[in-house]
């Protein structure tokens, strides 16, 4: 039986071992005499490898970068993860990243593993993922930068092997930094605008940006490995036409690059657009009525209840729409082959990425312990289509959505599904049933509601009025009026009043009614915190009178509430 491994720092081989003490000083010279020779323009760059279901058994060193196949002087600077265990007997950490001459090799230069067993192949130095989770946990997301200095990746290859036999999906990601002569070299490397990277083509770059914003003054940024750039890295400039941009070699010759600005126009089969981003006239906190569908096709998803809210610079300085309990609905689409979404959530739960109107239609039914699709409830469709998390693809089925952290999850489907929810799956939703609101202002609100429930024999509701629960129900209203006067505090006046319809009472005796009048101030304290100060008339009527003592009372209450979310 394995026991966890509680590994965390990296390990070095600690008995003697000359040759090695040999190859990391060869390694350190080949820097150092790279440097001195006039290639110290290192440019870092990144390679990732990706896999799906991959089975590996110790020792099976699976290749996956050949030696030669980076440039000379890739000297590595740390190895990232973020895979799934999908099945086998290996802790999630126990997947091995092992770089060697050759697979022959009786031992590699690094391995990053967590060594619990020892079955994986050995290297030089050892270094753990310094991951945070135990066991079985999914994912694994780490990165490793404590390796030996010097290591050209242009002189090893990379293998994939682990602890113990497993299945795996995700991707390993390479850093590395490319010396290269900069007295020749003038290309752009990377280019960025504030609405994602760029594509580079020859001398041409091109970068997209939402339908209908504001071209006159954005500020790209870029890397190169020339000597000088012009215009300098984050220059505010106008694309409304295309721009130059010039990178001269130390030795003088320029390279000019057209950067041009292409409205994300994307109408091909395009049902529904929401980005967040576009939505205007809101602050920190306002309450989204309304989220334009960027589309073209007016598919605006409207709010229907609850109290979805924007929130500013949330996932690289861009905004959200925090939605916790409520909904927004667009026009019902059935023919959905592919989504993807941009999301977090921030405790396990069991709501729906999209929903539907009712019954039976459930396509995107959530399923247990937070994983993405219903083993049975969720369409086949959904089911059998291609779902990635962060790119790599996994069994919705069985692959939990991680909390606490943004999201992206995309899905191919296996035929048409619909939907016409933002998260709200058909009538189903905590809280209480056929709730509206209707919002007359920024700073008036109305809210009326109505419950109706049914009580079983279990109940116990009723015995304290000597009533049998056999076909009782409650029947409970509220109605109430917010007035806002700033972002942060609001007065409310709100009624309720419950009324027990039994269906068997003493002689002569009435319903049992309770009623609630409070007047309520409540006061934000950040983003997962309130405070709420209240005073409550309150007028119980217990329905039994004649042969049985009267419960009837009047009071009223002060209270003090603090509501902490997480």
């Amino acid at each position: 039986m394995k026991t966890p491994s509680s590994i965390t720092q990296a390990s070095v081989n600690r008995k003697p071992n000359p040759g090695l003490a040999v190859k990391q000083f060869a390694l350190a010279l080949a820097a150092g005499l790279a440097l001195l020779a006039g290639s110290a323009n290192a440019v870092t760059t990144t390679t990732e490898i990706t896999f799906s279901n991959l089975s590996i058994s110790p020792g099976d060193k699976i290749s996956k970068i050949a030696k030669g196949f980076l440039p000379t002087g890739s000297i590595l600077r740390a190895v990232s993860i973020n895979a799934n265990h999908v099945d086998g007997w290996a802790y999630t950490d126990e997947i091995c990243v092992w770089i060697a001459e050759s697979s022959s090799s009786p031992s590699g230069i690094l391995r990053i593993v967590d060594p619990a067993d020892g079955y994986a192949p050995g290297a030089d130095t050892t270094l753990s993922w310094n991951w945070s989770g135990s066991g079985y946990d999914n994912p694994i997301i780490s990165t490793q930068s404590a390796v030996p200095d010097g290591i050209d990746l242009h002189n090893y290859a990379v293998f994939l092997d682990c602890d113990y036999w497993s299945t795996w999906s995700g991707s390993i990601t390479l850093t590395y930094d490319v010396y290269q002569d900069p007295a020749t070299t003038n290309d752009i490397l990377t280019f960025n605008s504030p609405y994602g990277p760029a594509t580079i083509s020859g001398n041409n770059i091109t970068f997209l940006v939402p339908v209908g914003t504001s071209v006159t003054a954005l500020a790209p940024t870029f890397t190169h490995n020339g000597h000088s750039a012009s215009p300098p890295s984050g220059t505010t400039l106008d694309f409304t036409t295309s721009q130059t941009y010039t990178v001269t070699a130390l030795n003088g010759s320029p390279k000019t690059y057209t950067v041009t600005a292409t409205p994300w126009a994307v109408t091909n089969g395009l049902g529904l657009w929401l980005d967040a981003s576009q939505l205007t006239g809101l602050s920190d906190g306002d309450t989204v009525n309304s989220w334009t569908d960027m589309s073209g096709l007016n598919n605006n998803a409207t709010k229907t209840d609850g109290s979805p809210a924007y929130k500013t610079s949330q996932v690289n300085g861009r905004p959200v729409v925090r939605i916790n309990g409520g909904n927004l609905a667009f026009n019902r689409i059935s023919t959905i082959r592919s989504v993807f979404w941009v999301l977090k959530e921030n405790s396990t739960t069991d709501r729906f990425l999209l929903g539907d109107a009712g019954d039976p239609n459930y396509a995107f039914h959530r399923g247990d312990s937070g994983c993405l699709w219903h083993s049975s409830n969720a369409s086949a469709n959904v089911r059998n289509g291609t779902t990635k998390l962060m790119g790599a693809v996994v069994d919705g089925t069985t692959t939990s959505l991680p909390t606490g952290q943004f999201q992206l999850v995309s899905l191919v489907t296996a035929g048409d599904v619909g939907a016409k929810n933002v998260t709200k799956d058909r009538t189903y939703r905590p809280g209480w049933n056929g709730d509206i609101a209707y919002n007359f202002s920024d700073k008036f609100s109305v809210n009326v509601g109505a419950q109706m429930l049914k009580l079983r024999e279990t109940e116990t509701f009723t015995t304290a009025f000597g009533l049998s629960t056999k076909d009782d129900e409650i029947n409970q209203y509220k109605a109430g009026i917010n007035y806002a006067y700033n972002s942060s505090d609001n007065l409310g006046v709100n009624v309720e009043w419950v009324n027990v319809d039994a269906k068997t009472r003493l002689p002569g005796a009435d319903k049992p009614e309770v009623s609630y009048i409070s007047l309520d101030w409540a006061r934000k304290l950040g983003d997962n915190a309130n405070l709420k100060l209240g005073y409550q008339l309150i007028e119980l009527k217990s329905g039994v009178n004649g042969t049985a003592p009267d419960f009837s009372f009047k009071g009223s209450v002060g209270a003090v509430q603090l509501g902490v979310s997480f």
